[in-house]
């Protein structure tokens, strides 16, 4: 079986830096308040122990397992994922929320455990099922091609293979504006630390300057194009098709994108969208559709990979994975 790399050292990586800049800034503080030699202890505190405050039925999972308490282990894992189908949000933004350096959802920790844990229990049924449902909510994802060999369930079609290709292409990002983004929160940061005459001031000044760049960088595009990120294929697909209609009314939010949303995307949203509409038509077996909205895009390589991919569902159609 192929190994899973479990952690992100990049993030891992920023992490150690926004510690030390936080030393820094603590550092630099200290003339108003000792209190501020605090900040890099909260921040050491919150990456050891995040997990037992957001999500403590994850830690209990985990610990009852290596104690070989398999039962109550499942329950445990039952309720994280329950949790986390209620709020998305706390497996979209864990590296935040928990300094998590996953570089897997812990949607599929929590499912991959729940079919071991059904195996160890000896329920094989329970656990094809868990582990067919994780292959069908993340189908390309490294743990559901490991759960597929484990539990012998239908491969992904060879076409869906592709898939990786195309989504590496349309999430490609131009680094230079991503550094100039950190860049300009650094700039702010430093300009309320070295300009605000109250400590209080400085940590609201940086709280706002965070929050803002967030909201702006990821939260103000799920406002403008809702749904498009939907787990429903239909949903998505409808959304998808909405966000079209908005650009082709409003083509300035595409053109000015850059700044309008701090979009740091080599390709347009307009080319995106289109993708996802053909790539989600291709899925609902619709190939005649998926190839009209792939003959719109106007950029070569990711109108190449969706052909590639209509002419590959055309000779061998997919299985799909069944829960049996």
């Amino acid at each position: 079986m192929k190994q899973i790399k479990y952690t992100n050292y990049w993030l891992e990586g920023l992490y150690f830096v926004f510690l030390y800049m936080l030393f820094v800034a603590a550092l630099c503080l200290a003339q108003y308040s000792k209190c501020f030699y605090a900040l890099p202890a909260v921040a050491v505190l919150w990456k050891l122990f995040s997990y037992h405050i957001v999500l403590p039925d994850f830690v209990k999972g985990r610990r009852l397992r290596n104690e070989k308490r398999y039962e109550e282990s499942l329950s445990h894992y039952r309720k994280c994922y329950e949790t986390l189908e209620k709020k998305p949000w706390l497996d979209r933004y864990k590296f935040v929320l928990m300094a998590s350096s996953l570089r897997i959802s812990l949607v599929s920790v929590c499912l991959s455990n729940i079919a071991d844990l059904h195996r160890l229990c000896d329920r094989p049924g329970e656990a094809r099922k868990a582990a067919a449902l994780l292959c069908r909510l993340e189908p390309l994802g490294p743990v559901s091609d490991l759960m597929r060999e484990k539990y012998h369930l239908p491969q992904k079609p060879v076409f869906a293979n592709s898939f990786e290709g195309l989504k590496e292409l349309l999430s490609a990002t131009l680094p230079a504006l991503e550094f100039l983004h950190i860049a300009l929160c650094l700039f702010f940061l430093c300009a309320a630390l070295f300009c605000s005459p109250s400590p209080w001031l400085v940590s609201l000044s940086a709280a706002l300057i965070v929050g803002v760049y967030f909201f702006w960088r990821f939260g103000l595009p799920k406002l403008a194009f809702p749904g498009t990120d939907s787990p429903d294929d239909d949903a998505r697909l409808e959304a998808c098709l909405k966000a079209l209609e908005l650009l082709h009314r409003h083509p300035f939010l595409d053109r000015g994108r850059r700044i309008l949303f701090l979009s740091c995307g080599r390709l347009s949203f307009r080319i995106c969208f289109l993708a996802a509409c053909s790539a989600l038509y291709l899925l609902k077996e619709d190939a005649a559709k998926a190839e009209e909205f792939a003959a719109k895009i106007d950029e070569a390589p990711v109108r190449d990979e969706l052909m590639s991919l209509i002419s590959a569902r055309r000779e061998d159609p997919p299985r799909g994975v069944q829960e049996p």
